[in-house]
């Protein structure tokens, strides 16, 4: 902040003396009006006061830009989220075991290939899907009014064909019979998985 210095006018001391009038004049570089003194028998020095302008002192306040936020726009997108081989045979599975579980074994026998299916009737496969869990619950001791659960144990893929183990509980306990450690084979036929169990003597299960 810059400060103005006092302008001072100046300092002018009279002496006067005798009856005559006496008009003395005061040089300004400001152009002062000339001050007229009358004559008196004594007069003491006078002041001429120091004139100070008032001035305003003026603050210049630079305002500071205002920068926009960014705005983050995230695009949609319409492809579907990467699901591996694993994780495609993996939900197969557990949807056909769902429905073994519940003892639906009509659209269970949906989901074996074609091959399969051509050489077993639907009817015929469900009636020896019963008749093989009851001879099940009478190996185990399993009473008929109780459920049983299966469940998908481990699956492996190897390029188009995955290995799949199951396993059967009995309330939350794995039932022990014989052939449990065998595996499945699935197999990926135009994009789905299809159970590959080879057909039996008859044309449907073991």
């Amino acid at each position: 902040m810059m400060r103005i210095p006092i302008a001072l006018v100046g300092l002018v001391a009279l002496a006067c003396g005798g009856s005559a009038a006496s008009t003395v004049a005061i040089p300004t570089t400001t152009q002062a009006p000339v001050s007229t003194i009358a004559n008196t028998s004594t007069l003491a020095p006078t002041m001429i006061p120091t004139i100070m302008p008032t001035l305003a002192q003026t603050r210049t306040t630079v305002p500071t830009p205002t920068v926009p936020p960014v705005a983050t726009t995230v695009a949609p997108t319409d492809e579907p989220p990467v699901t591996t081989m694993a994780d495609a045979v993996t939900e197969r599975v557990e949807d056909v075991l769902a429905l073994a579980s519940s003892g639906n074994w009509l659209e269970a026998w949906e989901f074996y290939t074609l091959s399969f299916r051509d050489s077993c009737p639907k009817e015929t496969f469900a009636s020896q899907a019963r008749t093989g869990m009851a001879i099940l619950r009478m190996m185990t001791n399993v009473p008929l009014g109780d459920s049983l659960e299966f469940r998908l144990m481990s699956v492996t893929v190897e390029g188009d064909t995955a290995l799949v183990g199951t396993r059967i509980y009995h309330q939350g306990e794995p039932l022990e019979y014989g052939a449990q450690d065998e595996l499945d084979s699935w197999t990926l036929i135009d994009g789905e998985w299809w159970n590959n169990v080879p057909p039996g003597p008859e044309g449907c299960v073991n």
